[in-house]
């Protein structure tokens, strides 16, 4: 194959790269925005470095199971990837959301929105009602 030949081909796969990393970019951030909804699994999703769902849990306010569950759903989507670690299956978040210009909230922001999302909507009930049995009224 000629320099001609070969240096063309270059300039060739240069342009396909760059058109598909602008694809990869913008599909990336549409799964992570329609993935991450809630504060919670932004932060679940920020805070997965490889640390186990205990530890984020109890960070981010919420179950380990729901983090495990964020996990398995996320992985197969490929915004996660699998960690060998000792004792259990951790993940590990593929992008970090403020690389797309997601904002990652407070933690207290998204604990008070967990424990609410959480609670069955019996003791939703049961919480508001002692809420606003609560609240004094002045006049």
């Amino acid at each position: 194959m000629s320099d001609e030949k070969f240096d063309r081909m270059i300039q060739l796969l240069e342009e396909i790269l760059k058109w598909t990393r602008l694809e990869g970019v913008q599909r990336a951030k549409t799964t992570l925005t329609e993935l991450l909804k809630t504060h919670a699994e932004k932060l679940v999703y920020e805070y997965s470095d490889g640390r186990t769902s205990r530890q984020i849990a109890d960070i981010v306010g919420v179950s380990h199971a729901t983090v495990t569950n964020y996990w398995k759903k996320w992985a197969r989507y490929g915004i996660v990837k699998e960690v060998g670690a000792r004792g259990g299956t951790r993940y590990q978040r593929v992008f970090s959301l403020s690389d797309f210009g997601i904002e990652v909230p407070p933690v207290s922001v998204a604990t008070r929105q967990a424990e609410t999302t959480e609670q069955q909507p019996s003791e939703k009930i049961v919480t508001e009602e002692k809420q606003s049995s609560n609240v004094v009224k002045t006049e």
